[in-house]
């Protein structure tokens, strides 16, 4: 099955996914989350010149989050829900250069805990990320640019 089939065929037995997607076509990186060999999540960053990350993770359908903090860490966004109302508040929410973007620091950045690397910022963590992405093998880089 061809990537295309597969995607197709997941979005017609899962439509809110459709929703990642949109994400992935406006710049969004995405890896999965794995306890024990097994996907229990998804885990998504954008990043933003000066410093700005955007992220969410996806556990269900039903049980979504995303945050949006500044270039210190500061958390100034952040919204929990259904994968559709969650990725709706993100593609609403306007870039942080732009007028009318959120600026007030609400708290400061939550810890993410990365399996084997323990907690990091927000920050920290999109740097390991792309690390992930950057340090794989050529061929994983191909499939991913394809998959893109």
């Amino acid at each position: 099955m061809s990537p295309s089939d597969l995607e197709a065929a997941t979005l017609a037995e899962f439509p809110e996914l459709r929703r990642l997607i949109d994400l992935r076509e406006a710049g969004w990186v995405f890896l999965p989350g794995l306890e024990d060999g097994e996907i229990t999540e998804v885990r998504g960053v954008r990043t933003w010149p000066d410093g700005w990350g955007d992220a969410i993770r996806v556990r269900y359908t039903t049980d979504t989050a995303a945050l949006r903090t500044d270039h210190d860490g500061g958390l100034v966004w952040q919204r929990e829900g259904s994968l559709v109302e969650v990725v709706d508040g993100l593609l609403t929410l306007p870039p942080p250069s732009e007028p009318g973007a959120p600026r007030l620091v609400r708290a400061t950045e939550p810890m993410l805990w990365i399996r084997n690397h323990g907690p990091v910022r927000l920050q920290g963590a999109v740097r390991w990320i792309k690390d992930q992405f950057a340090g794989l093998p050529s061929e994983v880089n191909v499939f991913y640019e394809q998959a893109r």
